[in-house]
């Protein structure tokens, strides 16, 4: 019999809806976007069309909505729940559906996928998909967990398919049609710390953990420490101001990257 995968879990939403404004590791993300998408975003005649694709709780997309105002921003999700706790924190339109079978086929932008296809068995055929959808020389962002050695019940919880390589996650972009116009590690300042509990973590992958000590271990790793979670956040702070100048980060537990869709 065939494995069906479960691209996520959604009794997952409360607990990030609860930390992810908070905790260093999404402020570290969503300033690392914005200064991406803000670039992009600057070069766009009025009017122009974003959608976020998996927009989960809405936490990103929040973030986003100042750095796109003069766009029309869209979020997309599979999950009803994830949208609910979404329409309490946004203002822009939420969408139900799959991006297997999207709602949209053309005259998008940007499209942006924030840790995304890494939940996707075939993540070159939803990465063609976006790229058919957007307009001529359309723009995607896109970010997914780095290093495969990293791979840990965190992975398994939350319901991945893969960590990535730079060169593979360059392949696959460049597979579906677009032109790699940056890519680069992030979340290095935090990467031996994330190394040490995700490997020194009693049980590790090779003896599955019971459902119930995934979600203890999925909590601990959502949990606010005041002291630890502001000392990371200005060193994540640094990274995203490099990122802005484009400058390529050697190492990090997560890659991004920007890419065009090609001409003709």
């Amino acid at each position: 019999m065939t494995e069906v995968h479960t691209s996520f879990d959604p009794g997952y939403f409360q607990s990030l809806f609860e930390a992810e404004e908070k905790h260093f590791w999404f402020r570290g993300r969503n300033r690392v976007i914005n200064n991406l998408v803000g670039r992009i975003c600057q070069d766009q005649p009025d009017g122009f069309k974003m959608i976020e694709v998996g927009c989960g709780t809405g936490n990103v997309i929040k973030s986003l909505q100042p750095v796109c105002e003069r766009g029309h921003l869209i979020g997309l999700d599979l999950h009803y729940r994830g949208l609910a706790l979404a329409s309490r924190r946004v203002s822009c339109d939420l969408i139900l559906g799959d991006i297997n079978a999207p709602p949209f086929t053309s005259g998008l932008s940007i499209v942006g996928l924030f840790d995304v296809i890494e939940h996707l068995p075939d993540d070159g055929a939803i990465l063609k998909s976006v790229q058919e959808s957007l307009t001529d020389r359309g723009w995607m962002i896109i970010s997914v967990p780095a290093l495969p050695g990293l791979w840990s019940y965190f992975d398994v919880a939350a319901h991945h398919v893969r960590r990535y390589t730079r060169q593979d996650l360059a392949r696959v972009i460049t597979e579906a049609g677009f032109e790699v116009k940056y890519i680069s590690f992030f979340m290095m300042a935090i990467l031996p710390f994330i190394w040490m509990e995700r490997k020194l973590s009693k049980g590790g992958v090779d003896a599955p953990a019971p459902e119930t000590e995934l979600d203890q271990r999925v909590s601990q790793e959502l949990r606010i420490m005041p002291v630890i979670n502001e000392v990371f956040s200005a060193f994540l702070w640094l990274e995203a101001q490099l990122i802005q100048a484009r400058i390529r980060l050697p190492i990090g537990s997560s890659l991004i990257a920007i890419a065009r869709k090609r001409a003709g």
